[in-house]
C-alpha cells in the first residue's frame, strides 16, 4: 500500500536512491535491498508502459524513510475531529454538530504548534493555528469560499504519536457531499492505517459496513482499528458493551461476507486472509470526555472516557508494529504494481493479437475492395465503350432506309402535285423540278436533324455514363483509402480519375450537306422536232452535279395536250433511278461515319484515359499495401516476443516479492 509523504512544495520530490536503508529486519537486509532493486525495475517498466508511478515511488519512499500514514475516517457527525483533537489533548481541529470539515488536515509533529495551507494553485501559507477554522471549514459562506480553494491543511504539534515520520490524517465526513467523499477516496488511496470512526448512538450503519468492504477491504488496508464514538449517552457499562458486542458482530460479518465474495469460503486465500485480519480491534470511548479530562487533568474523566485503551493499543501499533507494517506496506505496494504491470503486459498483448486479428481482417476486406473495384471499373468502362460504339449503330439505323424515304418523298410530291393544263410543258416541267427538289430535301433535312440528335442525344448520354462511372471509381478509391487510414496507412492519390473526364465538350454542331440538290436534274426541253425529252440532269444539283440525262421523250407523237396529260405517268420513271445513283455518288455513309467519329473522338479518348489511369492507381494502392503489410507483420511478431520476456520478468520479480510478503505476515 502507498503512502503520501509530506514534503514542502505542491509536488513530493521524488529520488531513487542507490542503497536500501537498515530496516527491523536487519538480518535480512539482503531481502530489503532486492525489495528496493525490484521497485526500481518496475517503476522504468511501468513508465515504460505509461502506467502511474506514483503506487511504486511512494513504496520506494514508505521503504527508504519508513513512514507511516493513519487515517481518520467516518460519516459526518460522528465527532472526527473531536477525536482527533482528543488524540492531541487540546480543540485544535474545527468540530461543529454540522458536517465541517472541507480539507483534508494533516498533523505531523512539529515541536512548536503551528499549520501551514497548501492551496490548489501550489501557494503555501503559514497560519496561526487559531484561524484553522477560517480555511478547512464549511462553518461559513466566506469559510467555504476559501476552502474550496484548499488542497490540505498541515499541522504541526508536538504529538509523539506522529515521531519518525507518522503522521495523522483528518477527512471529510463521508457521505457529506460527492466533492468531499472524493477527498477522502484519494487520501485512502495512500494510507496504511486506518482509524474507523462509528456513533454508539448510531452502531455501524449499512452505509458504514459498505465503505469498509467496497473501500477500504476493495483497496487492501487491513490495518484498521474501530472507534465506536460517544459512549458517555449510557449510563450503564452494561450498554455499552452490548452495544459494541452487536457492532462487533456486523463488522465480523461484513468482513467474513466480502471474503466470501472474493475467495470462497474454505478456500486457502480465504483462510489465510481471516488469519491475516485477525479479531477486528474495536474500542468504546468518548472523544468529548477525554478531551474535556485532558484539559482539566481530569484522570478520573479520563478512565471514564475508556479512551486510554485505545491509545495504548494505538501506541503499540506506532511502536511495535510500526516498521513490519511499513514494510509489508512497501511489499503489498511492489505486488500491486507487479500485478499491475502484469495486467498491463497481458492487456497489451490481448490488445495486439486483437489488432493483429483486426488487422488481418481489414486487410481482406481491402484486398476484397480492391479487386471488387478492379473488376467493376474494367466492367463498368467496357459498357462505356460499348455505349460509345453504339452510337454508330443508331445513326446507321436512321441512314439505312434514307433511299426509301427519298424515293416515296418524290413519289408522293409527284402524286399530289397537279398538271397545270394551261401551261406549257417548261412550265410544268420546271414546276415539278422545284416540288421534288423540295421534297428532297425535307427528307434530307430531317434525316440530318435525327442524326444529329441522336448523336448529340447518345453523346451527351455516354459522356454522363462516364463521368459517372469515374466519378464511382473515384468515390471508391477514397473508400480505400479510407479503409486504409483505419490501420494507419497512409494512401497519398494525386490525381483522380474525373478529371480525364473534362475533355469531354458538350453539344455537337449540326450534321449537314449530306446530300446536294438542283432542280435543274428534272428540268424538261423541247427538242427542235418537237419532241420533248428528259434530260439527264435532273437531279444534278441535288446528287453533286451528276447530270445523268433523263433522256427518253414523253410522248413526243402525240401532241402537246396529249402529252401534259400524260406527264407524271413517263415523269416518275425517269426521276427515281437518279437518286438512287446520287447516293451512291456523294458518299453519303462516309460523311456521316467522319461526322460520329469527330463527335465521339474525345468521349472515347477520355474513356480509355480514365481505364488508364484506374489500373495505375490500383497498381499503386496493391503496392503500398503489401509493402505495408509485411512490414506490419515483423513489427507485430517482434512486440509479442518483447512483451512475453517483459511479463516473465516480473513475474519472476513477483514470485520473489510474494515469498518476502510471507515471512512478514
Amino acid at each position: 500500500m502507498s503512502i503520501y509523504y509530506p514534503v514542502k512544495g505542491n509536488h513530493m520530490e521524488f529520488a531513487l536512491h542507490s542503497s536500501a536503508p537498515v530496516t527491523a529486519l536487519g538480518e535480512d537486509r539482503q531481502l530489503v535491498l532486492t525489495l528496493v532493486q525490484n521497485l526500481k525495475y518496475l517503476h522504468r517498466i511501468a513508465k515504460t508502459l505509461n502506467l502511474s508511478t506514483r503506487d511504486i515511488e511512494d513504496a520506494l519512499v514508505q521503504v527508504e524513510n519508513q513512514t507511516l500514514s493513519v487515517v481518520v475516517v467516518g460519516e459526518f457527525k460522528r465527532g472526527k475531529s473531536t477525536f482527533i483533537n482528543a488524540l492531541l489533548g487540546h480543540d485544535i481541529l474545527p468540530s461543529d454538530i454540522l458536517p465541517t470539515t472541507a480539507t483534508i488536515n494533516r498533523v505531523v509533529f512539529g515541536s512548536t504548534p503551528s499549520a501551514t495551507v497548501r492551496f490548489k494553485d501550489g501557494r503555501d501559507q503559514s497560519i496561526a493555528i487559531e484561524q484553522l477554522a477560517n480555511y478547512v471549514t464549511k462553518l461559513t459562506s466566506e469559510a467555504e469560499a476559501i476552502s474550496s480553494r484548499v488542497q490540505e491543511a498541515l499541522i504541526h504539534y508536538p504529538l509523539h504519536y506522529c515521531r519518525n515520520g507518522v503522521e495523522i490524517i483528518d477527512t471529510p465526513g463521508l457521505s457529506d457531499d460527492e466533492s468531499m467523499t472524493e477527498v477522502t477516496f484519494s487520501v485512502l488511496r495512500r494510507t496504511e492505517v486506518v482509524i474507523m470512526v462509528t456513533s454508539a448512538i448510531s452502531p455501524f450503519a449499512e452505509s458504514e459496513g459498505v465503505f469498509l468492504t467496497e473501500i477500504l477491504l476493495e483497496q487492501g488496508i487491513d490495518h484498521i482499528l474501530f472507534v465506536v464514538n460517544g459512549i458517555d449517552h449510557f449510563k450503564k457499562s452494561e450498554d455499552v458493551d452490548r452495544i459494541l458486542q452487536s457492532i462487533t458482530q456486523r463488522i465480523k460479518n461484513h468482513i467474513h461476507d466480502w471474503a466470501n465474495r472474493q475467495f470462497g469460503e474454505g478456500s486457502q486465500e480465504y483462510n489465510a486472509y481471516m488469519k491475516r485480519m485477525g479479531i477486528p480491534r474495536i474500542y468504546g470511548l468518548s472523544s468529548q470526555q477525554a478531551l474535556q479530562a485532558k484539559r482539566t487533568k481530569d484522570s478520573f474523566l479520563l478512565k471514564r472516557s475508556r479512551f486510554q485503551e485505545f491509545e495504548t493499543s494505538l501506541n503499540r501499533l506506532l511502536t511495535e508494529e510500526r516498521q513490519r507494517i511499513s514494510l509489508q506496506m512497501s511489499v503489498e505496494g511492489a505486488i500491486a504494481a507487479a500485478n499491475q504491470i502484469l495486467n498491463a503486459i497481458k492487456t497489451q498483448r490481448n490488445a495486439l493479437q486483437l489488432q493483429q486479428q483486426s488487422f488481418e481482417k481489414q486487410s481482406l476486406s481491402i484486398v476484397e475492395s480492391i479487386s471488387t473495384l478492379r473488376k467493376q471499373s474494367r466492367e463498368d468502362l467496357d459498357h462505356a465503350v460499348r455505349g460509345i460504339a453504339n452510337i454508330e449503330s443508331e445513326v446507321a439505323a436512321i441512314l439505312r432506309p434514307l433511299s426509301y424515304r427519298l424515293e416515296q418523298a418524290v413519289e408522293q410530291e409527284i402524286d399530289n402535285t397537279s398538271v397545270d393544263m394551261s401551261s406549257n410543258l417548261n412550265g410544268i416541267t420546271s414546276h415539278f423540278a422545284n416540288q421534288v427538289v423540295s421534297a428532297l430535301k425535307g427528307v434530307i433535312s430531317s434525316t440530318e436533324s435525327d442524326i444529329t440528335r441522336i448523336a448529340s442525344r447518345e453523346t451527351e448520354e455516354q459522356s454522363l455514363r462516364l463521368k459517372a462511372t469515374a466519378n464511382s471509381i473515384d468515390q471508391k478509391i477514397r473508400q480505400i483509402q479510407d479503409q486504409c487510414l483505419q490501420i494507419k496507412i497512409d494512401l497519398t492519390i494525386q490525381d483522380s480519375v474525373y478529371q480525364y473526364c473534362n475533355n469531354v465538350k458538350a453539344g455537337l454542331q449540326r450534321l449537314s450537306n449530306i446530300l446536294s440538290v438542283d432542280p435543274n436534274l428534272f428540268f424538261i426541253q423541247e427538242p427542235a422536232k418537237g419532241g420533248y425529252t428528259v434530260t439527264g440532269a435532273v437531279i444534278g444539283s441535288l446528287f453533286g452535279g451528276f447530270g445523268a440525262p433523263v433522256g427518253a421523250a414523253i410522248g413526243a407523237s402525240l401532241g402537246e395536250q396529249r402529252r401534259k396529260q400524260t406527264f407524271k405517268q413517263f415523269y416518275k420513271p425517269e426521276v427515281l433511278p437518279v437518286i438512287k445513283a446520287q447516293l451512291g455518288s456523294q458518299n453519303v455513309n462516309q460523311k456521316v461515319s467522319q461526322y460520329i467519329v469527330t463527335a465521339t473522338s474525345n468521349l472515347k479518348a477520355s474513356a480509355h484515359k480514365v481505364r488508364q489511369q484506374t489500373e495505375v492507381i490500383i497498381g499503386s494502392i496493391e503496392q503500398t499495401f503489401a509493402t505495408f503489410q509485411g512490414k506490419r507483420d515483423v513489427e507485430a511478431l517482434a512486440e509479442q516476443n518483447r512483451l512475453l520476456q517483459l511479463s516473465s520478468e516480473i513475474q519472476k520479480i513477483l514470485d520473489d516479492t510474494n515469498q518476502l510478503l510471507n515471512r512478514l505476515n
